[in-house]
């Protein structure tokens, strides 16, 4: 059965918002899947009516053999985020668009002259995947799901992909994940300032890097669980330190380095935690 998503975009007090409205639903329970793809991050978010919205790809084709674990001979990702456009991020998506019919790709504008990423642009353009740029203050609705944009900031230059990486919470059954690509200390402390950043599930930013995770941005964050999507490494990530500041502020942690795959799940009883080796 072919199917497209509607997209409408609206303004309401100056706030751009997509709505995201799709005619198939598969019925199932809310989860976020954290998958082990090696060194670099690919997270599969599944509605409670089992609409899919990945983030990011991995590195490699590493991410097929994890989707096709977690959703079997389903064929189809309603929305594809890239938070910005670095390999260990996009590499895996190429992959992806040959392997599974996308709904839409939204990214953070940020662009690449590598090879690989302009195949990446190719391939959407053959597939007719269309693509959306947001910023700080854009909301995505799929199903019973919000996705909060918090950054880039309108003004944030687009030169350093890290530092503009697509920061989204995602709130679903009462539970809110934030998700940060790669962004650093500096970008931390704009979150800070702008947002409550309050989440039950931190995917930690830049595989642990000493750069990222500061104390203030913890402390408002306050994550009951952090999750380092990370692989084999010559950067020495996730720093010790960075491990012992997320456990400071009480977060149990998880890496994909050494835990594999793993899926959370919210309900009203709080979050369960499951392997998916």
């Amino acid at each position: 059965m072919n199917w497209k998503p509607s997209i409408f975009l609206l303004s309401f007090f100056n706030i751009a918002v997509i709505a995201v409205v799709i005619s198939i639903c598969r019925l199932g329970g809310p989860s976020v899947d954290f998958l082990s793809v090696g060194q670099g991050d690919a997270s599969l978010i599944s509605t409670s009516k089992g609409l899919t919205v990945l983030i990011d790809g991995g590195p490699n084709t590493d991410i097929l053999r994890s989707l096709e674990k977690a959703l079997g001979r389903d064929k189809r990702l309603d929305i594809v985020i890239l938070t910005h456009p670095h390999s260990d991020h996009y590499g895996g998506l190429i992959d992806v668009l040959k392997a599974y019919n996308v709904g839409v790709v939204l990214t953070s504008g940020e662009k690449s002259s590598d090879p690989a990423f302009l195949e990446f642009i190719d391939l959407m353009n053959i597939k007719g995947v269309r693509s959306i740029g947001l910023s700080s203050g854009d909301k995505v609705f799929i199903d019973e799901a919000k996705i909060d944009v918090l950054s880039p900031f309108s003004d944030t230059e687009l030169l350093d992909p890290n530092s503009s990486s697509l920061v989204v919470i995602i709130e679903e059954n009462g539970a809110k994940f934030l998700f940060t690509g790669d962004i650093g200390q500096k970008e931390e402390k704009q979150l800070v300032q702008s947002f409550d950043i309050k989440a039950d599930v931190l995917k930690v930013p830049h595989h642990g890097s000493n750069g990222s995770s500061s104390e203030s941005f913890l402390s408002e964050v306050r994550p009951d669980i952090s999750v380092v999507e990370v692989g084999k490494n010559g950067y020495g990530m996730p720093r010790s330190e960075v491990l012992d500041r997320l456990r400071s502020v009480g977060s149990i942690v998880y890496r994909t380095d050494v835990d594999g795959s793993i899926r959370i799940t919210p309900s009203d009883k709080g979050l369960k935690v499951f392997g998916l080796r």
